[in-house]
């Protein structure tokens, strides 16, 4: 993965630590890890920090500029991880989601993707 690779590399020329990135991102340690080893993105909000550090704009850190298509459902699997994670709360629009509201959009992001699908399918 080309986001993970680039955070990776730029963090050493900087020689700082995960730890470090981290507190810069705003997340846990092993999550800034998960990052550079390409089994989570980054929300938005997030790259922003980090490509700022890096002095870097957006694209140039994630290669969206080389890659032209977009897997929705890697997008979707990498949103509900967050959602589910434990690691911090849920917030829309600068509010703290309760637990009802967060199993709803869960449960809503789950279906419109199934329906999604489905419909594409039928394209076909």
């Amino acid at each position: 993965m080309i986001l993970g690779e680039r955070l990776k590399t730029l963090r050493k020329q900087y020689d700082r630590t995960q730890a470090y990135m981290a507190d810069i991102a705003g997340v846990s340690r092993s999550t800034y890890s998960y990052y550079e080893a390409g089994k989570v993105l980054p929300p938005y909000d997030k790259l922003e920090k980090l490509a700022k550090f890096f002095g870097v704009t957006i694209e140039n850190l994630t290669g969206s500029k080389h890659e032209p298509t977009t897997d929705l459902s890697k997008q979707i699997d990498v949103l509900l991880a967050e959602i589910t994670s434990k690691e911090s709360e849920l917030t829309l629009d600068g509010e703290i989601l309760d637990e009802e509201s967060a199993a709803f959009f869960k449960e809503s992001l789950i279906n419109a993707y199934k329906t999604t699908k489905l419909l594409n399918s039928r394209k076909k």
